[in-house]
């Protein structure tokens, strides 16, 4: 989900090439799947959002939901994330 974040928009506007090049910045990082354990996760934190009035678009819930179900930290600069509980996120 996240990779998917990074590669549309303007890398799409330049093809294969803009795709490449996002995709060789990223050699840092290491992807997770999108399984129905995360997926619940997510289904949870969208719970959790709409309890406390608040609420973030699909992608980013699916993508919060993969991370905290892996204990793995969220880098972005969106800053939507900050509102998710229990979630480790790196802001740049």
């Amino acid at each position: 989900m996240a990779l998917f974040e990074a590669y549309r928009g303007e890398p799409c506007a330049d093809g294969s090439a803009g795709v490449q090049r996002v995709a060789s910045g990223l050699d840092w990082a290491d992807p997770l799947p999108l399984t129905e354990p995360m997926i619940r996760e997510a289904a949870v934190i969208e719970a959790e959002l709409l309890e406390a009035g608040e609420r973030v678009n699909l992608d980013e819930t699916l993508i919060a939901g993969i991370c905290r179900h892996n204990g793995a930290q969220v880098v972005t600069r969106d800053g939507h994330f900050e509102q998710i509980p229990d979630l480790d996120v790196q802001s740049y």
